[in-house]
């Protein structure tokens, strides 16, 4: 997504004719959680102060913990601890409103065919990418929506550290290379660098 603007009119138009993506959207800017987790969240899970959520590469690395580890060549990387973050205001308040009259025992966002499983993913980016379209934004994925959450913590002060604990990720290294940052940080390494010629110089005086 380039630009702020391009962000408002996708949620202006989710908002007027997809409440249940405006709502996954919301949520995912709001915590820069991936889209298979949450597709997972139930009512009850939305309606504290707090979202925790077991990432889905957490579970699947804890399954291979509980393997055999002798019939591995090394030992599988130690799970990530249920990440929790608080919920903003904003995203509080579209809950409370999209939540009304549903059951704590409820997916948030049940499948239009069988209420009892959540949408899919495939559905879930469909939809998105039909919302993409319609103001100009033609490539559109969940995956963007992460991103621009984690690209926006990371422009208020240019930390990479509060943006990789944000992100859930294991190194800042791991953070700069998925929001492209690699070629920016050494530009701004090599203008940190003071002028050795200038210091030589002054330091013959």
């Amino acid at each position: 997504m380039d630009n702020e603007r391009q962000l408002f009119r996708l949620l202006d138009y989710l908002e007027e004719n997809d409440i249940m993506v405006y709502v996954i959207s919301s949520i995912m800017l709001y915590t820069a959680f991936r889209i298979g987790d949450v597709l997972q969240l139930t009512v009850r899970d939305v309606r504290g102060d707090t979202l925790i959520i077991e990432e889905g590469k957490t579970k699947y690395l804890s399954r291979l913990h509980k393997k055999d580890l002798k019939e591995r060549k090394k030992r599988p990387r130690q799970p990530k601890p249920p990440r929790e973050i608080d919920i903003h205001p904003d995203l509080k308040r579209i809950l409370k409103e999209y939540t009304y009259g549903k059951s704590n025992s409820e997916y948030l966002f049940p499948s239009p065919r069988d209420r009892n499983v959540p949408i899919s993913y495939s559905q879930a980016n469909r939809r998105l990418k039909k919302a993409g379209a319609a103001v100009g934004i033609y490539d559109m994925a969940t995956h963007v929506l992460r991103k621009t959450s984690i690209t926006m913590v990371y422009e208020k002060d240019n930390d990479l550290a509060e943006a990789q604990n944000y992100a859930g990720h294991v190194s800042p290294t791991e953070t700069a290379k998925y929001l492209g940052l690699n070629k920016v940080l050494r530009k701004r390494s090599i203008k940190k660098m003071d002028n050795l010629t200038e210091k030589r110089k002054k330091n013959r005086i």
